[in-house]
């Protein structure tokens, strides 16, 4: 080698290197000491590059052209060992080193302790387990090696950690998806597109800030000025999407920058004036199914159209409403979705309306009432559902009402069909909607009908179905029986049925409990005549002592004289008379114990507030209990007034209470907030009943509020931190 070798360094790295003109001016104005070696010198560093990375000629001139000081360093104490070190930390092939040396040969100018503290912050600070991720990580971006840590990485990673909250899980996640993002300026670049792109103008949250770069991170490669701001002026002026539409737009479809603003305003032209959807209806597809925009519309997008307005018949308006409704139809293929799904619904339909007076544009009927139809799944939603009303007997284009349904609601609605259907039926066979109902409901057969109606008025064919299940509802009750065992009861005993005016069966039952009677044993007395069925309750019901009244357990629970006794009743009259004793006692109990125990507290509450005894526990009292305890104890007078104030009253105070806590227990930063921002009251309100007293006393707002006022003027800070408290 020494003999093919020039014995000049300039020749060696010109002639047999192969480096261009171009090149060996960059050494000789920026690296003049490299020509002082001998070629022997040259050549063994860079057979060592050529060994340890299998360049090819190209590689190492492309390497030398970028970076040739690379020459300057030791072959044994420099290359080889940051080589080595490289190979064994990260696990990389030589394929993998040649890469990232040939993207950023500067690598390996650095120190070993300098790549250490770098592979530290991936492994310590990030904490990446796997060798393979970090390892994937640098060799797609190798430059992240090229970055101070100090200066540099932890900024960017503390940014996002700590101003946008995200989790290390969620922020390994994110790099994976895109290591630019530890490249970006802070000040530069993260913090504007975030800050004052995405959350002050796009009215984002952290929380949707974490959900846009986990599922697109790739958003922030795009420029700010020239790009993302360009295309949301666009959508906010010309479509006049508001910003929490635009918001939701891009937390649905992430990649909604990755098209320019030309391709944007060519698909939103072709829906406006190729398809004549009125603005409203362009707006609606583009925020319901925001992918539309990704689509060819001289191509794809309109051979959609074309499907849909030739195989379903449709005009141009109807297809403007099929598409305004469903507007994720233009993203659907047509020969693996929409084909399948028409194909199937037109045969089972038409089907049908060859066997019965249903008209041939069935399915165009119902795909126009309800065109979400071809947006669900044929295999897992469309076909079940179909084939279940085809076994229900349900009209098949009812497939418009429970298509949309969960399969639990779709069930019960199912099994309601049926049973309307069943009823219809029987109602047809029975000339009485009443006995149709009570054939489906407790399985009788025709004879039993027959039987059951010849011991009724002639009149109960005309009785409606509502009365008839109120009355079962009824004996049910009373009796404490199944509908198999009612069933039985009514078969023996007819007249319990009777809804005539003239019957006297609801009464006799009432006086049957009312003197103590056990019903099911006594249901024969139903038929005596009136004589002697009174010959048979009278002396029992003046024995039989009623229970227990309301006004007596309250008189008991809350010890009230016959002054207080009488004072409750005037007040609230209808309480001798409710019937649901057991929500009374309910409410009184958990007064008591809400007060301590303390009898006399809530008996002094309920005196004050008669009222809370007609409340519902579980919600109006119990969560009115819970914030009212939040803020501090209160008399029990005070407390009775404000579980009985209006919905709206209530959250009033609640708001004015907070506010009062957050002066109370941070004056200085309220008293900075008010002066320094220029607020009036209703203004530092406004931002004061958003913002959590745990995060006053975890933030310096101080610190957060001179920052931004280093960026823009008082005004529109102050408007900012007026619409994004959180700030």
């Amino acid at each position: 080698n020494d003999q093919n070798n020039p014995d000049i360094a300039y020749f060696y790295l010109r002639d047999t290197l192969g480096l261009s003109e171009e090149t060996m001016w960059k050494i000789t104005l920026d690296a003049g000491s490299l020509l002082g070696m001998t070629p022997r010198n040259l050549d063994k560093k860079v057979s060592l590059l050529r060994r340890t990375m299998n360049l090819s000629d190209e590689d190492v001139r492309v390497i030398l052209g970028k970076q040739p000081a690379l020459l300057h360093y030791s072959a044994e104490r420099n290359l080889a060992p940051t080589i080595l070190f490289l190979v064994r930390a990260l696990d990389l092939s030589k394929g993998e080193l040649r890469g990232m040396i040939i993207e950023c040969p500067s690598i390996l100018g650095y120190s070993l302790e300098n790549l250490k503290k770098k592979f530290g912050f991936f492994f310590n600070t990030l904490r990446f387990e796997d060798v393979g991720q970090v390892r994937e990580l640098l060799v797609n971006t190798p430059k992240l090696l090229l970055c101070a840590v100090d200066t540099g990485l932890i900024p960017r990673m503390k940014f996002l950690h700590k101003e946008m909250q995200f989790s290390l899980e969620e922020l390994r996640e994110v790099y994976r998806k895109n290591p630019k993002l530890l490249l970006y300026s802070v000040d530069e670049n993260l913090r504007e597109k975030i800050i004052f792109f995405f959350i002050l103008q796009l009215n984002m949250e952290p929380k949707h800030v974490r959900k846009l770069l986990l599922s697109y991170p790739q958003v922030m490669d795009y420029n700010l000025e020239n790009h993302l701001v360009p295309i949301a002026h666009y959508l906010m002026t010309e479509l006049e999407f508001s910003s929490i539409e635009l918001r939701s737009i891009l937390l649905k479809f992430p990649r909604l920058f990755t098209h320019s603003l030309i391709k944007i305003k060519h698909v939103t032209g072709f829906l406006r004036y190729e398809l004549q959807l009125d603005a409203n209806q362009v707006k609606r597809v583009l925020f319901q199914s925001p992918q539309v925009l990704g689509l060819d519309a001289e191509g794809n997008l309109k051979q959609k159209i074309e499907f849909l307005r030739s195989r379903l018949n449709l005009t141009e308006y109807e297809l403007s409403v099929v598409l305004s409704k469903m507007p994720t139809l233009l993203g659907c293929s047509i020969q693996n979705n929409l084909l399948p799904k028409v194909e199937y619904l037109e045969s089972v339909l038409l089907s049908q309306s060859k066997h019965s007076n249903k008209s041939p544009t069935i399915l165009k009927d119902t795909v126009l009432k309800q065109p979400t139809l071809l947006g669900y799944s044929l295999d897992s939603r469309i076909r079940p559902r179909m084939e279940q009303l085809m076994q229900a007997g349900v009209p098949l284009e009812k497939i418009t009402v429970g298509i949309s349904m969960t399969e639990r609601k779709f069930q019960e609605w199912l099994s309601s069909s049926e049973s309307k259907r069943k009823r219809l039926d029987n109602a047809k066979l029975y000339d009485s909607a009443a006995l149709g109902y009570l054939s489906e409901t407790l399985n009788f057969g025709v004879s039993e009908i027959d039987l059951i109606r010849a011991s009724l008025p002639s009149e109960c064919t005309e009785w409606g179905a509502s009365k008839l299940r109120a009355r079962i509802r009824y004996l049910r009750e009373v009796l404490g029986v199944s509908l198999g065992e009612l069933r039985d009861i009514i078969l023996a005993y007819p007249l319990l049925l009777d809804l005539s005016p003239e019957s006297v069966t609801r009464e006799r039952l009432n006086k049957l409990q009312k003197a103590g009677f056990n019903i099911h044993d006594n249901l024969r007395s139903i038929t005596y005549n009136d004589q002697d069925f009174e010959k048979l309750v009278k002396p029992f019901l003046n024995q039989h002592r009623p229970s227990k009244s309301n006004v007596s357990f309250l008189r008991e629970k809350l010890r009230l004289d016959e002054k207080e006794e009488r004072m409750l009743l005037s007040r609230l009259p209808s309480i001798e008379n409710n019937p649901n004793r057991k929500t009374l006692e309910d409410r009184a109990n958990y007064l008591v114990k809400e007060f301590n125990n303390n009898v006399k507290l809530a008996k002094t509450a309920i005196l004050h507030q008669p009222t809370l005894l007609q409340l519902s526990l579980a919600r109006v009292i119990l969560p009115r209990m819970e914030k009212i305890r939040s803020f501090h104890a209160l008399d029990s007078i005070t407390t009775a007034q404000l579980l009985v104030l209006q919905n709206n009253e209530f959250e009033e105070w609640c708001r004015d209470q907070t506010i009062q806590r957050v002066h109370k227990e941070f004056p200085k930063t309220v008293q900075f907030i008010r002066t320094t921002l220029q607020m009036k009251q209703e203004e530092l309100d406004s931002v004061l009943i958003r913002i959590s007293s745990e995060a006053l006393a975890n933030y310096n707002a101080e610190k957060v509020v001179n920052f931004l006022l280093t960026l823009d003027s008082l005004e529109r800070v102050k408007t900012a931190i007026i619409r994004q408290p959180y700030l």
